[in-house]
């Protein structure tokens, strides 16, 4: 066994139940700090410049988070090739995958971001961005776009960290990124007083620092980071490899992106107040997400490297394991959302409209979380095999009924803004379903890459 594997989690042995926990702890106090982070800018906005800020922050989460989630898919790829390789004990070919992938991921964040820069106002124009709220909303676009190259190197670093076993160093990188972005927030808009444009700046610096500690430690820790200059080419049947793993999550994900796009169209539609609302309950849900997300991601890793490994009847127990999870913990949020809703707003805004519209979303969204939780949990596996494909459909799918449902609910049933949120959770449901006939298939269990 190698220096660099005993370092690992070898998720192929041992109780499964220890072993996802073990895995998805790390990455479940990360995403805590990510969402902390991204906190950090509404409660600062909302408090310390105005609810029109606020509402300019949150309308650019959309358009830019379909940037993002083309690159995260890609990297969701790369980190199911390394899990796979690594399961079946084909280290060597890990190295050269990390170095195509950096190449490919920089190369499109680049070309990504100077178009989201360029197409910033026609963006906002399309989603209907309200006039009170445009000039910000363009100006904190056009700066986080600035940082998507530091987004996508980090994803893809953390991605194959949390492959190899290892989600603890993406931890600590996350905590100190997320302590930087705050107190640079705080400067910022407390002290130079540089509003919305102050908190993109701050957002982008966090971005590109953690993107550049985190690859020098793991140079220092892992061999697979360690490569010259002279190393940096490219590799035809590992692109294929990458391409044919990454493309269809980074579909996917993207089009998730595009349905939030089109959803934000909608909430836009009801006014700076409504928008507020919605994006702090966009928080909470957020926070559903969280240890769903955690759990997702070590049973993914974990279900790759035991489909490496041809250890099927392993990935069948720890997806029970996951269901009794979700179980338990969609009792948790139902409590929580119906019990603390009101609080939870108000640590954003003062404004009572914004607050009452604020309690009716997220009574809604606490009252479904297994809904979503089926989703996470079949989808998981479906990736981990490597049946991306499936997963690509699932994407286009989450696009069709958000929208389709959001028309249907406003429009249609004429439930005016609780249509928003009602068309997410008939999405939820809908969606998995589609996951879940097809982990029960069982045809998933023949699209490994190794």
């Amino acid at each position: 066994m190698s220096i660099a594997k005993r370092k690992n989690i070898d998720m192929t042995e041992g109780e499964p139940l220890k072993l996802l926990l073990t895995f998805a702890i790390p990455i479940l106090f990360g995403n805590v700090f990510q969402l902390l982070y991204n906190m950090a800018d509404s409660i600062i906005v909302g408090r310390f410049v105005s609810s029109d800020a606020l509402a300019a922050v949150g309308t650019c989460a959309s358009p830019f988070g379909m940037f993002v989630s083309l690159n995260m898919g890609a990297a969701t790829g790369v980190g199911i090739l390394v899990a796979q390789f690594f399961g079946a004990h084909k280290e060597r070919k890990i190295k050269p995958l990390v170095i195509n992938a950096l190449l490919i991921m920089s190369m499109t964040s680049i070309v990504f971001g100077v178009l989201g820069i360029l197409l910033a106002p026609e963006i906002l124009r399309l989603l209907g961005a309200p006039d009170e709220v445009f000039h910000d909303a363009v100006t904190y676009l056009r700066i986080i776009y600035l940082g998507l190259l530091g987004s996508a190197v980090y994803n893809m670093e953390a991605g194959v960290l949390r492959s190899l076993g290892d989600s603890q160093m993406p931890l600590y990188f996350l905590i100190f990124s997320s302590i930087l972005n705050t107190v640079m927030d705080l400067l910022c808009v407390t002290v130079l007083k540089l509003g919305v444009l102050g908190v993109g700046l701050a957002t982008v610096i966090s971005q590109y620092v953690v993107a550049a500690v985190t690859f020098f430690f793991a140079r220092k820790k892992y061999v697979y980071f360690r490569f010259s200059v002279r190393e940096l080419h490219f590799d035809g049947d590992l692109v294929k490899r990458i391409l044919t793993a990454g493309v269809p999550l980074a579909l996917q994900n993207s089009t998730i992106s595009l349905s939030n796009v089109f959803l934000q169209r909608f909430v836009n539609s009801f006014g700076a107040t409504v928008m507020a609302a919605h994006t702090v309950a966009t928080k909470f849900d957020n926070i559903d997400n969280l240890p769903l997300g955690a759990m997702a991601m070590a049973l993914s890793t974990y279900t790759g490297q035991n489909i490496g490994a041809k250890k099927l009847d392993r990935i069948k127990k720890g997806y029970r394991v996951m269901w009794i999870f979700a179980i338990g913990f969609s009792v948790v949020m139902f409590l929580f959302g119906h019990l603390g809703g009101r609080a939870f707003m108000s640590l954003f805004s003062t404004e009572e409209t914004v607050i009452g519209y604020g309690v009716i979303a997220i009574g809604i969204y606490s009252s479904f979380v297994l809904f979503l939780s089926n989703i996470y949990i079949n989808r998981a596996v479906i990736n981990g095999s490597g049946d991306t494909r499936f997963s690509m459909c699932g994407g286009f799918m989450e696009v069709l009924g958000r929208v389709g449902f959001a028309l249907l609910f406003i429009y249609g049933l004429k439930l005016g803004m609780r249509g928003i949120w009602y068309a997410c959770i008939a999405n939820w449901g809908t969606t998995g379903v589609f996951y879940l006939v097809r982990y029960l298939s069982g045809k998933w269990k023949n699209k490994a890459f190794t």
